[in-house]
């Protein structure tokens, strides 16, 4: 195994023992043990467990941000485009709670690299979804008198649904809260005459 395989071996293993244990219960003993080798031999890899959960956190990250931009790819109206990335986007991190768990818990605030990635994340999702409402008032698909407003709104009924999702795993329900929400985003609450 080449220095980078046992690298990304090691990821994968941390990755699912903070998924199954948390941050916190999580050891470079089990991580060690895991992958068949001594704890010593995991500082030639990483320097410490931070720079091994800051690993898992990119690895995860990278991988959000391709399945969402893989989705993407495949529509073409703003509708389609904002339904798909809010899709998307539940169903990566209801996968990547590792990722998710970086977002939201407060203990994990401490770390500098968390505090980096929430803010990259949220300007990812600040870009995306600006883009495709100024797309969709551009084509006359969107009727939106602040870009910017609309856009926190969405992202605000976006993370109020976050946990509501993540328990909700794979469910109908779940797949029903945010039709529900996009409908309601699309269509109003208003009756047109």
């Amino acid at each position: 195994m080449t220095r980078d395989e046992k690298r990304n071996h090691i990821v994968e293993i941390a990755g699912s023992f903070i998924s199954r244990f948390g941050w916190q219960k999580t050891t470079l003993e089990g991580i060690a043990g895991r992958a068949k080798m001594a704890k010593s031999s995991l500082y030639y890899y990483f320097r410490s467990k931070e720079e091994i959960y800051r690993a898992v956190i990119d690895r995860d990250s990278i991988m959000l941000r391709q399945k969402i931009w893989t989705d993407l790819s495949g529509v073409t109206t703003p509708i389609e485009k904002l339904t798909t990335y809010i899709t998307a986007r539940m169903t990566a991190l209801q996968k990547l709670s590792n990722y998710y768990s970086t977002l939201t818990d407060e203990f994990l605030d401490q770390y500098s690299f968390v505090r980096h990635e929430r803010e990259k994340f949220k300007l990812f999702e600040e870009n995306t979804i600006n883009h495709i409402l100024t797309e969709g008032c551009i084509k006359g698909i969107f009727r939106v008198k602040n870009i910017q407003n609309a856009c926190d709104s969405i992202i605000a009924a976006i993370k109020g649904m976050e946990p509501l999702l993540i328990l909700q795993k794979g469910s109908i329900k779940g797949a029903s809260i945010v039709e529900g929400m996009l409908d309601l985003l699309f269509n109003g609450l208003r009756l047109r005459k």
